[in-house]
């Protein structure tokens, strides 16, 4: 189950297919029941969520009480990834992949629509044929479609330059659902939290809707949009997807990771 792994098997597809199905129903039992065969290790976060490219300043606010308030982390914002590279690629995601391949097809999206690259990495996925490359214009629409279909940009949780971006659904992703089903952490939440402008809010739900981890609930009684923030990643889609900019993404600390994200002494 080391990362890694599991995704190069699938993005190769160099085996039979019956042998890609059988390995596929394998790693979906796995990940469906990743609290009961205890797969997973609660002291190593694979992942963060940074912010979608929608999100430019004006839905960004930073807390009075966060040190260097002015500053927007390299790492914490998907934009700052297209800023910086000229080369870019994508790669069908593997977890929905194998949802596909067990006839279990996800509700968010394809498996083509899979996992983000840039810089040298992205050269080389398109060069032995396993990705498909895109200009600066295609990378910018393909990011803003897939936060459109509610997708999590998730990169590795370390502070170093990214290179991969994966966009997880909460039915398939091997992180992502097993913490939304289970409460297991795979995920360290992001720097930020939404905040709702009820001068602005019009009840329309579509955050409810978007809301990869079922945090936002619309109380009818009170008629009004609340935030579990305890289960809340910060991943900032319900943001991205407010039709009326009613929600804003609000930095509350500023926890910088390691710079190399390591399982005991492994990058």
């Amino acid at each position: 189950m080391v990362p890694g792994v599991f995704e190069a098997y699938f993005i190769a597809r160099q085996d039979t297919e019956d042998n890609l199905k059988e390995v596929a129903k394998i790693y979906r039992y796995l990940f469906k029941n990743a609290d009961e065969l205890k797969i997973h290790n609660n002291k190593f976060t694979l992942f963060s969520p940074i912010l979608p490219i929608k999100l430019n300043e004006k839905l960004i606010e930073i807390d009075e009480s966060v040190e260097h308030k002015s500053q927007v982390l390299p790492f914490e914002v998907v934009a700052d990834l297209i800023n910086k590279n000229e080369s870019f690629a994508v790669i069908p995601c593997q977890c929905r992949l194998i949802g596909e391949l067990n006839n279990e097809p996800c509700n968010y999206a394809p498996s083509d629509m899979g996992c983000f690259l840039v810089g040298k990495p992205a050269i080389a996925v398109v060069n032995i044929g396993y990705g498909r490359a895109l200009s600066k214009e295609e990378a910018i629409e393909y990011l803003k479609k897939t936060e459109k279909a509610g997708l999590v940009h998730n990169a590795s949780n370390e502070s170093s330059s990214h290179w991969f971006i994966c966009n997880c659904c909460p039915d398939h992703c091997g992180a992502l659902m097993p913490m939304k089903k289970y409460g297991i952490k795979n995920i360290r939440p992001s720097n930020f939290i939404p905040k709702i402008n009820p001068e602005i809010c019009v009840k329309c739900k579509t955050c409810v809707k978007k809301c990869p981890m079922e945090t936002i609930e619309y109380i009818e009684d009170k008629d009004e949009i609340v935030i579990n923030y305890n289960k809340c990643i910060g991943c900032g889609i319900c943001a991205s997807n407010c039709p009326q900019n009613a929600i804003f993404m609000k930095k509350i600390r500023n926890v910088i990771p390691q710079k190399r994200n390591v399982m005991g002494n492994k990058t």
